[in-house]
């Protein structure tokens, strides 16, 4: 097989958690008193909101705080994308090695990942808190490679999101933007497009013809 390894985004991508980051967000706004268009949120709060100043978040720590709160309540509304269950399943079967490589937050990660009983599924997982730098860096990449002594050649990172994309082109990896219809409200086709990934997916089972 051309590959052996692959390197998993979490949000957006294993599961549908994009409506509820939104919600979580919507929430946060509202309690700090600032209007805020969902358009907006997506736009200029979903990566990196801590780093935007024109946002005027008073205060990052409690913003930050009171964000993941949200998103903890309403955890149980999230699902996993369709398709991912059997594929990994069978990638697993296969050899293949997998990982998460995610943004969240790591109790965050390790709460849904026992909400869906997903905790087998990777041979390692890597949060916010386990890598010096985050994506689009490719240190968190590296790292799992690293662990799983993995090549790049044989790599592949899958995600939703351009940091995704980018941290996988500095990690010399093989990228895949998935991009299921549900994505679409939030990430427009153009907006990633212009990134050239080796491959975009809209279902999961289109992984296993690449692999």
């Amino acid at each position: 097989m051309k590959y052996q390894t692959i390197l998993f985004d979490f949000d957006g991508c294993v599961v549908n958690s994009l409506p509820i980051w939104l919600k979580s967000f919507r929430k946060t706004f509202e309690t700090i008193g600032i209007t805020i268009s969902d358009r907006d949120i997506i736009d200029n709060a979903f990566h990196r909101w801590d780093a935007k100043p024109e946002l005027k978040i008073p205060d990052l720590d409690f913003f930050k705080d009171d964000l993941y709160a949200n998103f903890d309540l309403f955890q149980n509304e999230i699902q996993l994308h369709e398709g991912f269950l059997d594929v990994i399943h069978t990638l697993r079967k296969q050899g293949i090695k997998t990982a998460i490589v995610t943004s969240t937050l790591r109790p965050t990660l390790d709460s849904m990942l026992k909400l869906l009983a997903c905790e087998k599924l990777f041979d390692t997982t890597l949060a916010w808190e386990d890598s010096a730098k985050n994506k689009p860096d490719p240190d968190p990449l590296l790292i799992a490679m690293e662990r799983l002594e993995s090549r790049p050649e044989e790599t592949i990172m899958i995600g939703d999101n351009e940091v995704d994309l980018l941290a996988g082109r500095a990690a010399k990896v093989t990228g895949i933007w998935y991009y299921p219809q549900v994505n679409e409200y939030y990430y427009p086709a153009a907006m990633f497009a212009h990134h050239k990934p080796q491959y975009t997916i809209r279902h999961f089972t289109e992984l296993l013809d690449i692999v």
